[in-house]
This record gives structure tokens, sequence and C-alpha cells, in this order.
């Protein structure tokens, strides 16, 4: 039994997208999000692979498992690593900008038109 169909509404609702606010990001219909949500038709391979890209979760789990049954743990558990993750890019990033500006040097003009470095 394959439960992509109510996986894709319960994460949907789980992220609180309405299915229009789900479509646009996934450059899809608002009608293709209900017919998924409703089993009128299945996603290919492809939009499996966003959706289990969007959702963070796999497609394994996507297509055999009841996530609602899950009560959101192994999700908020993703999300927490996701959010680990980019909180280490941030501080990365910050680095860099440190190590730039403490290399880069400013120079001003004196009220005579020589210039000062600061």
């Amino acid at each position: 039994m394959s439960f992509v169909s109510s996986n894709i509404k319960y994460l949907r609702k789980l992220k609180r997208y309405g299915q229009e606010s789900l479509a646009s990001a996934l450059s899809l219909t608002q009608a293709a999000v209900s017919a998924y949500e409703v089993g009128k038709s299945q996603p290919t391979p492809d939009g499996l692979i966003i959706l289990s890209d969007f959702f963070g979760v796999s497609i394994d789990d996507l297509l055999k498992k009841d996530l609602s049954l899950q009560e959101g743990q192994d999700i908020i558990d993703l999300e927490q690593t996701q959010l680990e993750v980019i909180k280490q890019e941030i501080a990365e990033l910050r680095r860099a900008i440190d190590l730039l500006s403490a290399t880069v040097q400013t120079r001003i003009p004196t009220p005579n038109n020589q210039l000062i470095d600061i």
C-alpha cells in the first residue's frame, strides 16, 4: 500500500502550506497537488524526488510509511539537524566576513584632500 497521497497532505499541513502555496513552491498547479492528495494521480519519479527534497523525507518513507503516525518526531529531528547545519554555515560565513573585514583597509579623505587609512 502506498501512503504517498496521505503523506503529501500531512506534510503540507505540517509545514503550514496551503495547496496553492505548495503548488507555487514546487512549480505545480493547485489541481496537481489536489489530485496527488486525493489519489487521482501519482507524482512522477522526478516529482517524488522534488517532494522528498522539499519535505526532507526519503522517497521510501514518502511511499511506504504513514508519516502521520510518526507524531512528527522524526520530521522534527530532521528539521533540527537541518537547522544545525544552517547555523554552522552562518557561523562560517560570519568568520569569512570578519577575515575579509580585517584585511580590507578603508581610506577616507581629510579636509586637505589627503587619504588616510583607518
